[in-house]
């Protein structure tokens, strides 16, 4: 195997198939490892899997001898991140099985691993799938993916349903305390879907992609798999086991208070109350009365924040306490100058919404405490 290549497309490539390197490799070492095959027609094949997540992607070479090896992910992409000059050059000695790579004055050799042991991806073929643009999926993920759980233990939860029915898509997320759906219509699709896919590969999807806005996205699914194409990049993923919970039920029907509110003025004040904020659950008291909501926060072992912002409120007075990361990171992720709260009671969930975008919504159950 000889080819040479662009170290600026060389790097890039490495940074988007990294994160598929096994980081616990002591049971299976060829994980450790990354996928090269330089194919003819000038084409360098880079794959890395850790049996959950699979990445491979395709960049231009000059292929003077095609060839296979894996080659240890790590030391490799830190040789090829730091390494002087514009060009690489990359050499497969059959009888060392060694790597000779080097680039103007600079030349490293590492040791390679029988590339027929490394587990190869192969797309999933099937006639379940979609096409989104990837700017639109990008945006459903980051809407999405924030309200998800970090708890491991609860493994259900740190993934968004991808559901199809009756030609209508839903991505929700959901850490039992908050959750996000995002809603779009494919009429065109007659097969229906319900599959938990996991949260970090999404939030990948999104790092790959980048500023990529034009790149078309087709989302394949099979069984306990789903990939992702896009140019030259394709992700397989496994998916989460186990029975997503009936999230309609939890969106509320009705509402007795309503709040219309300046986004930006409401981010403000909450960033400035919880400032002082305590507990696991960063509580915070919202009171509603008039034409004002007063926002306030105590800690015994600082001090209190209180403060007022005036809003568009109809229905009766009403004290609630919510997590106040929550409504903020709501409030970050809306689009629109107003939003609209509408709310049930002390002890209810309450609905957020951009009033421009009925088919993003965010429910918030509210906190108990007798501590404020």
């Amino acid at each position: 195997m000889i080819f040479q290549c662009l170290k600026q497309d060389l790097a890039s490539a490495l940074m988007t198939v990294q994160k598929a390197i096994s980081t616990k490799p002591a049971s299976t070492p060829i994980l450790s490892g990354i996928y090269l095959s330089a194919e003819e027609g000038n084409v360098l094949t880079i794959q890395a899997t850790d049996y959950e997540l699979a990445i491979v992607t395709k960049i231009k070479a000059n292929v003077e001898q095609p060839g296979k090896t894996v080659i240890s992910g790590k030391f490799f992409t830190e040789i090829i991140k730091k390494i002087s000059g514009n060009s690489i050059n990359i050499e497969m000695d059959e009888e060392t099985k060694k790597v000779k790579i080097s680039s103007e004055h600079a030349q490293f050799t590492l040791v390679t691993m029988p590339h027929e042991e490394f587990p190869t991806i192969k797309p999933l073929i099937g006639t379940n799938f979609i096409k989104l643009n990837s700017n639109q999926f990008k945006d459903i993920i980051r809407k999405t993916t924030f309200a998800c759980s970090m708890d491991e233990g609860r493994p259900l939860f740190t993934g968004c349903l991808f559901e199809i029915t009756d030609g209508i898509f839903n991505m929700v997320a959901t850490d039992t305390h908050r959750m996000a759906i995002k809603t779009m219509d494919f009429t065109n699709l007659t097969e229906n879907v319900k599959i938990v896919i996991p949260a970090k590969i999404l939030n990948e999807i999104v790092r790959i992609i980048g500023n990529d806005e034009n790149s078309e996205i087709t989302i394949l699914w099979q069984k306990n798999e789903i990939s992702f194409a896009f140019e030259d990049i394709y992700i397989k993923s496994r998916l989460i086991d186990g029975q997503f919970p009936n999230y309609r039920n939890v969106v509320p029907a009705n509402h007795t208070l309503e709040i219309k509110i300046n986004r930006a003025n409401l981010a403000d004040v909450i960033e400035r109350v919880s400032l002082l904020s305590s507990g696991l659950y960063n509580v915070m008291k919202m009171s509603c009365s008039g034409d004002n909501i007063i926002f306030s926060t105590s800690n015994p072992d600082i001090g209190r924040a209180t403060e007022v912002i005036s809003a568009e409120i109809t229905g009766p007075e009403m004290e609630v306490i919510f997590n106040s990361r929550y409504i903020l990171d709501i409030v970050k992720h809306l689009e629109s100058d107003e939003i609209v709260m509408k709310l049930n009671g002390p002890n209810s969930a309450a609905l957020i919404e951009n009033p421009l975008d009925k088919d993003y919504k965010y429910v918030i159950t509210p906190v108990r405490t007798n501590n404020m």
